[in-house]
């Protein structure tokens, strides 16, 4: 039987792993544009990654990920995982306390986001 910690540890590099596929060739849908709208708009700017580091890209520059607060750091993880496909409406997504360290802006846009992302 798995212990808690190897389930954790398992699941964050499952994820880190999905974060760094390519984003989707095909053309983006109206969706998942606003998806990634939004973030933007809650991030203050966009995500590019630069060999195998990720930076948040914005009017000052690129950021370094490992120096942002923790949640940007999160919702950058969530544009990685939108532009890439891995994350999409009915996807299923376990996050113990979304809101931890998270900003009011964030916060906002990050219950939108799940609402978007639910069933219909």
């Amino acid at each position: 039987m798995l212990n808690a910690r190897l389930i954790l540890k398992r699941s964050i590099n499952d994820i880190l792993d999905r974060a760094y596929l390519p984003k989707l060739r095909e053309p983006i849908d109206q969706s998942r544009k606003k998806l990634l709208s939004g973030l933007q708009k809650a991030m203050g700017g966009s995500v590019n990654r630069i060999g195998e580091e990720f930076f948040l890209r914005n009017r000052t520059g690129n950021l370094e990920f490992t120096l942002l607060a923790e949640g940007l750091s999160k919702l950058g993880l969530l544009w990685l995982l939108i532009q890439n496909g891995t994350l999409e409406a009915s996807s299923i997504l376990f996050w113990d306390e979304p809101e931890a360290n998270m900003n009011p802006r964030g916060l906002t846009y990050l219950f939108q986001l799940r609402f978007r992302l639910a069933p219909l």
